[in-house]
């Protein structure tokens, strides 16, 4: 899907409206020609998911006031797919929602969401954030990737529901040796 010349214009995710843009697939409303994708308004229960392997291009990302609209990233174990806003992103309230089930961590522990060349002044930010059970993170609205672009991140996500902490082995063998002395101790000749 692909904007085409000289056009311009905004796509509206009305009442109850689910736009995908799944794997494989193309949303590129920015080369030739200029739109945004938003939600419409008044309605309500509408949600944009992005799935990792798809290429999204735009001139302008909105969601307005409506706590009902969500926007979903779900990610494959290298990462999600990033968001290039050409313009602006206007984030003001909504959800959030980042499905990291399949996502490896030795890709890193920043994701970038979305990227644009500013952010407007009257921004607030998501009301709420979900991330899958057991990961946690931090949202910064102002991150600047590693080539120079502004950005929102998802950051310092951390994965504690899937696995078990167990001591260092240095700690556990500090424990025997400490043990072993006790018992020294207390069997020596008084």
């Amino acid at each position: 899907m692909t904007s085409a010349e000289h056009s311009n214009g905004i796509l509206r995710i009305g009442n109850g409206g689910h736009l995908i843009v799944a794997k494989g697939a193309t949303l590129d409303f920015s080369t030739q020609g200029g739109y945004t994708i938003a939600e419409a308004p008044g309605a309500s229960n509408m949600r944009i998911t992005f799935e990792a392997g798809a290429n999204v291009k735009l001139e302008t990302f909105i969601n307005g006031l409506n706590q009902d609209h969500t926007t979903q990233f779900i990610a494959a174990p290298s990462g999600i797919t990033t968001v290039e806003a050409s313009r602006a992103i206007f984030i003001r309230g909504g959800r959030l929602d980042i499905n990291l089930e399949q996502y490896d961590l030795s890709y890193g522990p920043d994701l970038v969401l979305f990227t644009y060349l500013h952010l407007p002044p009257q921004n607030t930010g998501f009301n709420e954030i979900h991330l899958t059970e057991g990961w946690s993170g931090t949202i910064d609205y102002h991150y600047i990737t590693d080539t120079g672009l502004n950005a929102i991140a998802m950051t310092d996500l951390e994965n504690k529901g899937h696995y078990v902490d167990i001591p260092e082995p240095k700690v556990t063998g500090l424990i025997l040796c400490s043990l072993a002395a006790a018992v020294a101790l207390a069997r020596r000749p008084r």
